[in-house]
């Protein structure tokens, strides 16, 4: 069985997963600012909650 979580939190990590969503969500260029805040937003929010242990990453 293929772990798809742990390939999640991987890409989140790398920051690949939130630069491939802002390119397929923003790709109209007058939206990429906007994107790319809330974006980042999003990323720290995420990044917070896996260092303060509220979401447990699912680790092999």
């Amino acid at each position: 069985m293929f772990d798809f979580k742990g390939l999640f939190l991987f890409l989140i990590q790398q920051q690949l997963l939130f630069y491939v969503i802002i390119w397929i969500l923003f790709k109209d260029v007058k939206y990429k600012k906007i994107a790319m805040i809330l974006g980042l937003i999003a990323y720290e929010t995420i990044r917070y909650l896996l260092m303060s242990g509220v979401v447990i990453p699912y680790i092999d």
